[in-house]
């Protein structure tokens, strides 16, 4: 309010009087005010009482009202400051950002003890597997285009190439669309192939599988397969194997032949 007066000099004085709820926290000494309407002189709850939260507010005799402002506890229902959680509150969290991958309902641990209010994933699983969901899982062989470390080469054998293909069930991976480079009977030895003579029939040598048969030795690609003489087995053209050092009639000879 404003107060008139005559100083010594017969002259009008005016002078403005502060006083509380003029809506500016003023005043010195004994009358000063901690605060007037919203003018909060830049305090806060948190200023007020540490470690609380919430909204100061200013009582009509000008002092700080801190009924709004709150401590937080454990046990409140209510996530704040360093809390991971409280009660059904977890904030943002889920299980699948605590723990990717995974669904189901978070824990919050109870209060008292060194883990009061903090999340626990103990309710946290694994989905159950779901055929085509893209994902290689419990008991499936394969999900669409998942299909583990299984390749081509490693169903078909080395040198296989190309997609491979799940079916609907998820319980079987196809080979059809893989591509085998090489193959017995082609004359190229790869592979566990053994030999390779250009093609398939056994009694030969190479046998209908390229495997070296008994009492052959075979060489190049296509293969070239000999019998060998002297390894105790009878094979081929040989008449008799082995043969008989200083052989007479009717023993095995040279070239493991009979002596006639």
């Amino acid at each position: 309010f404003v107060c008139t007066s005559c100083n010594t000099s017969c002259q009008i004085v005016m002078t403005t009087s502060q006083y509380c709820g003029d809506g500016t926290a003023n005043g010195s000494g004994g009358n000063t005010e901690a605060c007037d309407g919203a003018d909060l002189k830049s305090q806060t709850c948190t200023l007020q009482v540490p470690g609380s939260t919430g909204t100061l507010g200013c009582n009509t005799n000008c002092s700080f009202n801190t009924d709004a402002c709150v401590v937080p506890t454990c046990g409140d229902g209510i996530k704040n400051l360093s809390e991971e959680c409280d009660g059904t509150d977890f904030g943002l969290a889920t299980c699948n950002s605590k723990d990717p991958g995974t669904v189901g309902n978070l824990i919050c641990n109870a209060p008292g003890g060194a883990n009061e209010c903090k999340i626990s994933a103990t309710g946290c699983t694994a989905p159950p597997p779901t055929c085509g969901d893209d994902v290689k899982n419990g008991a499936e062989v394969c999900d669409n285009t998942d299909f583990g470390t299984a390749t081509c080469a490693s169903i078909r054998g080395t040198g296989s190439f190309g997609p491979l293909n799940c079916n609907g069930a998820c319980s079987m991976i196809n080979t059809n669309m893989c591509s085998d480079p090489y193959s017995c009977g082609d004359g190229i030895v790869t592979g566990t192939e053994q030999c390779d003579d250009d093609g398939t029939t056994g009694g030969n040598g190479c046998s209908a599988t390229c495997m070296v048969e008994a009492g052959y030795y075979c060489s190049g690609a296509p293969s070239t397969c000999m019998t060998v003489c002297g390894d105790g087995v009878r094979a081929g053209a040989e008449a008799c194997d082995p043969p008989v050092s200083g052989a007479t009639t009717g023993q095995c000879g040279a070239g493991c032949m009979i002596v006639p």
